[in-house]
């Protein structure tokens, strides 16, 4: 199962590296199957509909024998299956693709109203029609069952040549505090700190099921950065934490003043 971009790597994988015979159902949401745009210019792009990449992958059959595919898409409301350019930086061009780019002839390709780029993969909906083409039956229940204590862990990584690694970081320090919904205010001291060993984890972490937390990163070479995020209702190990990067840097000089905060506002609840 993919999202967007993965979803390419799949049909890749199928198509050119001999990947069929280890898999029995391939999931494509939201995947640019036929590009963002498909015009004779910059054909290299892996988007590009005309280009070498998508059109080795559709010719012939867009399918592949002994492998169920399905795809996710929404009606109009996905920025990368746009008729016209300027959700991709082309306002009034047309991109050649349509709201149906995302669906692949001999799929049960499957629409979402009014569902976004991401919510197409992440969306209740769109877990409720994967559940259903994986198991053939629709999922108890569509809502997340808070757990006790959730037991928090992930991974805190770096910057390197001006991109992040998405590598363990050793030496950030990881500082935890309980905040205010409603106002981001610190309720009390430091709940849980910890300095990365070589694997880059910040270690598990008891949280309280309805806290929001605001997490501080710190290392020597990058800005000291803030993330607050919601309630998380259930465990996970997958809490990475990634740099905000400078201003017009991909990191910053060693004794840089400059500090980040990220708020991300996720629309959806996050299954997979």
């Amino acid at each position: 199962m993919g999202s967007s971009r993965g979803g390419n790597a799949i049909r890749n994988y199928i198509k050119h590296f001999g990947g069929a015979p280890n898999i029995s159902h391939a999931i494509l949401c939201g995947t640019p199957n036929h590009g963002t745009l498909a015009t004779p210019s910059n054909l290299n792009n892996e988007f590009n509909g005309m280009g070498p990449f998508l059109s080795g992958l559709n010719a012939g059959d867009e399918v592949y024998p002994g492998v169920k595919f399905m795809t996710t898409r929404s009606d109009s409301n996905d920025k990368y299956a746009q008729p016209d350019g300027r959700f991709v930086g082309m306002p009034g061009q047309p991109t050649n693709v349509t709201y149906a780019g995302p669906e692949l002839r001999g799929a049960l390709n499957v629409v979402l109203p009014g569902l976004d780029h991401r919510e197409v993969a992440f969306h209740p909906l769109a877990f409720k029609a994967i559940y259903n083409f994986i198991t053939g039956k629709d999922p108890a229940t569509l809502e997340m069952i808070p757990e006790p204590q959730p037991i928090l862990n992930g991974m805190v990584s770096g910057f390197a040549n001006g991109a992040p690694t998405n590598l363990p970081l050793e030496g950030a320090t990881v500082e935890i505090f309980e905040v205010d919904p409603a106002s981001g205010k610190r309720l009390v001291e430091t709940v849980h700190r910890r300095t990365t060993s070589a694997d880059g984890l910040w270690e598990p972490f008891p949280a309280k099921a309805t806290a929001y937390y605001e997490f501080v990163v710190n290392a020597p070479g990058y800005p000291i950065t803030h993330t607050y995020r919601t309630p998380f209702p259930r465990s996970s190990v997958y809490i990475h934490l990634r740099f905000e990067a400078s201003p017009g840097k991909g990191n910053r000089q060693l004794g840089h003043p400059h500090q980040a905060a990220g708020v991300p506002r996720p629309r959806t609840r996050y299954f997979f």
